[in-house]
Order: C-alpha cells, then sequence, then structure tokens
C-alpha cells in the first residue's frame, strides 16, 4: 500500500569498464579522496591531491607520453597554471583551440617532444580525435559521460612489455560518474571501502 503516492527508481549501472577491449593490458586505479563538505572545498582538495601525490609520480617518474583529462575549463585553466609553474613538459588542447594548434598538440605528443598531453572533457566530446601515442592516462575527475573512458582507454597504445596505467580520482561527490565507469555494486563497495585505492585490470 502506496500511502503518499512515492515511487524511488533507481538504475542499475553495469559499467562502462566492460567495454575496454581485452588486448588493452592496462593497470586501472581508482584513488578515492577524503570527503568534503561542499563543493568549493571539494575542488580545492581534488586539486590539492593532484598537485601533492599525481604530479610528483608522473613529473619524478619522467613519466611521457601521458594524457591528463580535466572536466571542465575552469578546472583546465588551474592545472594549466600549475603545469607552466612547475615547468612541466607538457601541451594543451580545449574545446577552444584552432585546428593547426591541435596538430601541433597531437605531433609534439605523439614523437614525444611532450610528455603530458592535458585536455578538456569537451574537446573530446566535440572533436573525437583518434589521439596517437598515448601510454598513461590520468583522469583528474570521472568523465560526466562513461563512454568517454571507454573511449580514450581504447587509445592506449603500448610498445614492447612496457605497461599502461589509468589513474582516475573520485571522492564522495562523483559517486554517479563512479557508478556509470564501474558499474552499480563496484561502485557501492569502493565508496563504503576503508580502502583507498581500487585496482582493475
Amino acid at each position: 500500500f502506496n500511502l503518499r503516492g512515492m515511487v524511488k527508481t533507481a538504475e542499475e549501472h553495469k559499467g562502462s569498464i566492460r567495454k575496454v577491449l581485452q588486448h588493452i593490458h592496462v593497470r586501472q586505479m581508482f584513488i578515492k579522496m577524503p570527503l568534503k563538505e561542499n563543493l568549493k572545498d571539494a575542488d580545492d582538495a581534488r586539486f590539492s591531491y593532484f598537485c601533492d601525490n599525481i604530479f610528483s609520480q608522473v613529473h619524478g617518474s619522467c613519466q611521457s607520453h601521458t594524457l591528463l583529462v580535466v572536466p571542465s575549463y575552469l578546472d583546465f585553466v588551474r592545472v594549466r597554471n600549475f603545469l607552466k609553474k612547475k615547468e612541466a613538459s607538457f601541451i594543451a588542447c580545449t574545446e577552444y583551440s584552432d585546428a593547426p594548434q591541435v596538430l601541433r598538440a597531437r605531433g609534439d605528443f605523439f614523437h614525444g617532444r611532450k610528455d603530458v598531453l592535458l585536455i578538456t572533457e569537451r574537446f573530446h566530446f566535440y572533436f573525437r580525435f583518434r589521439i596517437r601515442g598515448i601510454r598513461h592516462i590520468v583522469f583528474y575527475s570521472l568523465p560526466q559521460f562513461p563512454e568517454f573512458y571507454t573511449e580514450l582507454v581504447n587509445l592506449i597504445s603500448l610498445h614492447d612489455d612496457v605497461g599502461g596505467t589509468v589513474t582516475s580520482l573520485y571522492c564522495k561527490q562523483d559517486q554517479l560518474n563512479l557508478q556509470r565507469v564501474v558499474g552499480s555494486s563496484r561502485a557501492e563497495q569502493m565508496l563504503s571501502s576503508d580502502k583507498t585505492v581500487h585496482m582493475f585490470a
């Protein structure tokens, strides 16, 4: 008997991660950041975590051919300014980049003249370029559209026995995006677990 006339439905997501091609043997790592009470604090915490942990891994190990994906242009500006300050070897593309800029960036990245290619989700949304030379991917935040995760991971091209990596940052506020990428049941386990790192292969 439904006294108040209310119905709550929840979609069971299977996760776009299932569509990663089998021959793409990469280590997919999801890192859970501490929960913050409001969105502003969560944004600041994400940026700090990236600067203190993720960037040091990429820069310290001279990890080349790394695609860095940020969700918005505001995040792009913040991360770009940080990379400039650190004099990192990177090149960037956004939805506002013109054709010559994009062509040059893709060439520099593929040939290893720049270690990191920084892009926005909207850049991928509008252009869907098949970016060559990707060996590592860092998702600054899980993509809003789950198919973006699969599309970009499937672009990874490995050479010899060098293993690739995919690193994704998430927090409690990313629950819906996490469900769409890894599946509803996995997302629930990851969010409730005391572990801060979850690995998939």
